[in-house]
């Protein structure tokens, strides 16, 4: 596989744009290991990635590719334009085009991540006792939830020592503004978020689902 572009192909991807990969384990939605690809390209368990791995996976290559990555391995390959997760049985890899967007450049009442309208969705058991509304992106995935109150936030964690929080520019879809890294607590389950606590705000990631709602079976057991 050839891993060099042309000067005028790598001016189709600015700094701007990055991959965030996430390893999670797909029992209970626990986070495991996060890596990130800010260049054109990235092999597994070297250079950007030397410390990401996972026994299940096997090696995988990832290149900038038609505005967004291209996820090569063993299993074949996966065009990455917003979001797209891969399962490997025990585990899953989450695959997220993150691009850094201007000031005020913000889109009311759309995805903070793509600019794609939200559409309201159902609550669901798991979070009727932490939110009022639930808003999705049909492209990329990510939630908003409407939270009963900013108590349910707290500050920004890391997960343990194999997660490096990545943080990205992301506004509110509700005021605008910028919103801010968060920890949301359902039970004694915590999962990352960017929240924006005025408007009792928060962007749920797609893998942070199943972490929910393990927790919300747990409460209910």
């Amino acid at each position: 596989m050839v891993a060099r572009m042309t000067t005028s192909a790598r001016a189709l991807y600015p700094a701007a744009m990055s991959l965030r990969l996430r390893f999670v384990r797909a029992h209970d939605g626990r986070m495991l290991r996060e890596g990130l690809v800010r260049g054109v390209y990235a092999r597994f368990g070297e250079d950007e990635l030397a410390d990401f791995h996972h026994t299940s996976v096997g090696r995988l290559e990832v290149t900038a590719h038609d505005q967004g990555y291209r996820v090569k391995g063993n299993q074949g390959q996966l065009d990455v334009h917003t979001y797209a997760m891969l399962d490997f049985g025990d585990v899953h890899l989450h695959c997220t085009v993150l691009r850094a967007k201007r000031a005020g450049s913000a889109v009311r009442g759309a995805c903070p991540r793509c600019d794609t309208p939200l559409r309201p969705a159902a609550l669901g058991a798991a979070y009727r006792t932490i939110a009022t509304e639930r808003l999705e992106c049909p492209l990329c995935e990510v939630q908003v939830l409407g939270l009963h109150s900013a108590e349910s936030l707290g500050a920004a964690s890391t997960g343990g020592a194999s997660w490096v929080r990545v943080v990205t520019s992301l506004a509110c879809p509700q005021c605008g503004d910028a919103m801010v890294p968060a920890a949301l607590t359902l039970g004694t389950t915590r999962v990352g978020v960017e929240a924006c606590p005025p408007c009792d705000k928060v962007l749920l990631e797609p893998e942070d689902r199943r972490a929910l709602e393990v927790a919300a079976e747990q409460l209910r057991a």
